[in-house]
């Protein structure tokens, strides 16, 4: 790491409130770059220069100045950062009165140069992050499936897991946390703590990747098989990961997309995700595109359709040979020609009321779609029939 002028003067306002004497920090040459006295900056000085070569503190007192051009009696700390000796500190006075103080500021700058290089490193980390997580899962993931392997390669992130995007909105959050600092210090300190409690725990696996979009949280969670888990087994895992973001006046929204999909077809999840956001309500603060209402109303936004598994499994539901048997489809495009009339419909398919009833028994067994009750699972029905 390079301590540079600007850097270095930050250490030094930082120590003011610590001391009364002089504090100065030099550059690897020796050369004073900060220090409480102005005049003294771009100033050679030798008792710097001699810690940074010997790599061991250098004591000057009064009596040894002229040995020591452009030093002032006191203690000179080399300053170490990575093992590295990478400047000084120097504080002015009688050695034997401050050299606890030195060491008290040694230890304090290279806390702050070590914090500085970890800052550095979580900005650097999370900008690659992000521009991995921004082409993924964008539509140009498919094109540019070069750029897409290099990154994953480098963040070990595996390409072949099926995986279901999770979106939190932590706005309310930073809107709250501004109150006490700018916005790049707020959020930045916020992003660290919201990692720092969510990476080690049970609700993160150990190859979900876990990212910042502005002021979204986004988790794409590996799935572990091809049937989607079930809501109460998503709304608990939303609940549990609710309560280890830091605490806000109310639950944070967290919108979830398709349970399973391929790397191809993530944007398709992320929309999801971010369209069941969209659902979220104080009373509600969790939404899946699973649920029935949330995706009629996403099939209907997005008519005729994306890919969109949710839909795709209904529809092979309907295709199956347990429901193929039922002549489900027939059932149900008359049942809706007949305004869910189910007297009428059973007339028109030549069958029993009762037996029509079974069958839509079979159909609410099968895919949760109950079409003469819910307004929605007809329309869904509808578009269904559609596809």
């Amino acid at each position: 790491m390079l301590l540079t002028p600007g850097l270095a003067q930050q250490v030094v306002n930082s120590l003011m409130p610590l001391v009364r004497q002089n504090v100065n920090v030099m550059d690897a040459t020796g050369t004073i770059i900060a220090s409480f006295q102005a005049n003294r900056i771009g100033h050679f000085h030798k008792g710097a220069f001699d810690a940074i070569s010997q790599q061991q503190t250098v004591e000057i007192r009064p009596e040894e100045v002229n040995l020591f051009p452009g030093s002032l009696p006191g203690v000179n700390m080399p300053i170490f950062l990575e093992g590295q000796v990478i400047g000084v500190v120097g504080i002015s006075g009688h050695p034997e009165e401050v050299r606890d103080t030195a060491k008290l500021l040694k230890a304090v700058t290279e806390l702050i140069l070590e914090r500085d290089v970890l800052m550095e490193k979580f900005r650097s980390q999370a900008q690659l992050h992000e521009h991995f997580a921004s082409l993924l899962l964008s539509e140009k993931a498919e094109q540019d499936t070069a750029s897409l392997q290099a990154s994953a390669k480098l963040l070990k992130y595996d390409l072949s897991l099926m995986r279901q995007v999770v979106v939190i909105d932590t706005a309310p959050l930073v809107l709250q946390a501004l109150a006490f600092g700018p916005y790049d210090l707020v959020f930045t300190r916020l992003r660290e703590n919201i990692l720092q409690q969510l990476l080690p725990s049970p609700c993160i696996g150990p190859r979900d990747f876990v990212v910042f979009l502005e002021q979204r949280l986004i988790i794409l969670r590996e799935t572990q098989t091809s049937a989607p888990d079930s809501l109460d087994a998503l709304f608990q895992w939303s609940r549990e990961l609710g309560q280890l973001l830091p605490p806000h006046i109310a639950p944070l929204p967290i919108g979830l997309g398709s349970s399973n999909t391929v790397t191809a077809q993530l944007h398709f999840s992320y929309r999801e995700a971010l369209f069941a956001l969209s659902h979220c309500t104080p009373a509600k603060p969790i939404a899946s595109i699973e649920e029935l209402p949330v995706l009629t109303a996403y099939a209907l936004r997005y008519a005729p359709g994306p890919n969109c598994l949710p839909l795709q499994r209904l529809q092979d539901t309907l295709h199956q040979a347990s429901l193929r048997k039922f002549n489900m489809e027939e059932t149900l495009r008359c049942l809706l020609e007949q305004n869910l009339n189910t007297s009428l419909a059973a007339k028109e398919l030549f069958i029993h009321r009762n037996t029509l009833l079974f069958r839509l028994a079979k159909l609410r067994s099968s895919t949760g779609l109950d079409p003469c009750h819910h307004f929605d699972h007809a329309v869904l029905c509808r578009l269904l029939l559609e596809r």
